[in-house]
């Protein structure tokens, strides 16, 4: 059984979408180690930038902002 909390999930997973559940800003706010994850499962999936939520690419590329200072 798989358990969809959101009702997003599975959709995305059809059509290799990756993104954060709710707002990816706030969520790498509330832990940084998601930003990680999320890269880790990218990689691991093998799915390039152009298969990222648009506002987790944006999200990802600030937090990656905020990492280099």
């Amino acid at each position: 059984t798989l358990f969809d909390p959101t009702g997003q999930g599975i959709a995305d997973a059809m059509v290799r979408c990756l993104r954060f559940v709710g707002d990816p800003a706030r969520r790498i706010a509330e832990d940084a180690l998601r930003l990680l994850r999320f890269w880790r499962f990218a990689a691991q999936l093998e799915l390039p930038e152009d298969d990222w939520d648009e506002h987790s690419r944006h999200a990802c590329a600030d937090a990656e902002e905020a990492l280099d200072s």
